[in-house]
């Protein structure tokens, strides 16, 4: 219910309103905007409703993932123009900057490896495969890029098609190794 005043008294502090969830009064900032209801706030506050679908995701799982997954997929060349105009805009950009450079500082040793396959490409020490290590498979794009089994070996690395499936089903397809990335 809504602070009310009575007449002759000037509330004092900010206008409150009780949460149905904790039962407990807080202040109009608390609460969600519902254009539904008569006062335009949700009923619970933003913690409990966070609770709320909390417990929710945890009680039914793989439904509201199944669900999520549907969404995503009626809506994929929607979805992929719109991380495309948002990757393209200045904030996106910013965003990318700051994430590789987060990356960069997490992962040092893997950074360092990269850029010594670079260096040894551009020197010729390393040659680029016309075809990935799986291309009998039929499903080589052309697309090489080159993988780490160990970091502490940056230069000991294998081709690999950008296109290449996921690591069981191609034991699935073809090589009967029980594991193709260590």
């Amino acid at each position: 219910m809504m602070q009310t005043t009575l007449p002759g008294f000037e509330p004092i502090g900010p206008p409150l309103k009780r949460c149905a969830g904790c039962d407990q009064p807080q202040t109009l900032n608390q609460f969600y905007n519902d254009r539904s209801r008569r006062d335009g706030l949700t009923r619970e506050c933003r913690t409990c409703d966070a609770k709320r679908h909390r417990k929710r995701w945890r009680d039914n799982r793989e439904k509201m993932r199944a669900r999520s997954r549907q969404r995503y997929h009626k809506n994929l060349a929607e979805n992929r123009e719109r991380g495309a105009e948002r990757r393209r805009s200045d904030r996106g950009k910013a965003i990318n900057r700051l994430a590789v450079k987060r990356y960069a500082e997490r992962n040092q040793h893997k950074r360092a490896a990269h850029l010594a396959v670079r260096r040894a490409i551009a020197a010729g020490i390393l040659t680029r495969p016309e075809r990935c290590e799986f291309s009998h498979l039929g499903n080589c794009s052309g697309r090489i890029e080159y993988h780490h089994d160990d970091y502490s070996r940056p230069l000991e690395v294998r081709a690999l098609c950008v296109d290449l499936p996921e690591p069981t089903s191609l034991f699935d397809i073809a090589t009967g190794a029980t594991q193709l990335w260590p």
